[in-house]
């Protein structure tokens, strides 16, 4: 009778806990979006409901809080070589230089990637340039970060000139599972 009570008190855990990961938990579909350095006023609570931020704003979930601080459009790049002084984008391209911010608003460490970025220009993939410089304005983000640290850098892309928009999310942000929670800006965007 105790081993019949104790397998029916395992299978109503087991049916819980697999419930809560094909379905998810509530908590894990809300994320925040709102103006970097705003109080909490400015913050919108996105429910599960597709939501983007733009140049400016952060998005922040459960463990991490993303901003884009700045985006910057440029012809070249210093290269932080003594051999080569500037890199150049491919003929009818230009470099986007996306400076972003990542706070760990969790207990434990993290891991940032640049790998984990997906991006879309006008709706089609893109991948971040292989651009790598010496100069600390543009250091590529990555690392570890401690829980409650911050950890900044950029990310470089190679777009059209006459590009339309821009989307880009952090590929391990659990938000960004839905195609919808990430970073969407236009050319008039960018100061």
């Amino acid at each position: 009778m105790i081993a019949l009570v104790i397998a029916f008190i395992f299978i109503i855990i087991l049916f819980k806990a697999c419930d809560a990961a094909l379905n998810g938990d509530d908590k894990k579909e809300k994320s925040k979006v709102g103006d970097v350095g705003s109080g909490a006023s400015d913050e919108k609570e996105s429910g599960g409901a597709q939501e983007s931020a733009g140049i400016g704003q952060y998005i922040e979930g459960l463990d991490l809080k993303i901003s884009l601080l700045d985006a910057k459009l440029m012809s070249s790049i210093p290269s932080g070589s003594e051999y080569i002084s500037y890199v150049a984008p491919d003929d009818g391209k230009i470099f986007m230089v996306l400076s972003f911010e990542f706070e760990n608003i969790s207990d434990k460490n993290d891991y940032i990637n640049p790998l984990y970025f997906e991006a879309y220009e006008d709706g089609y993939g893109v991948d971040s340039s292989t651009v790598f410089t010496l100069l600390n304005e543009y250091n590529t983000i990555s690392g570890n970060i401690a829980a409650g640290k911050k950890l900044k850098g950029c990310l470089i892309y190679e777009v059209n000139k006459s590009w339309k928009e821009f989307e880009i999310c952090y590929d391990s942000f659990p938000f960004d599972k839905k195609k919808g929670t990430g970073f969407r800006f236009t050319p008039d965007d960018i100061d």
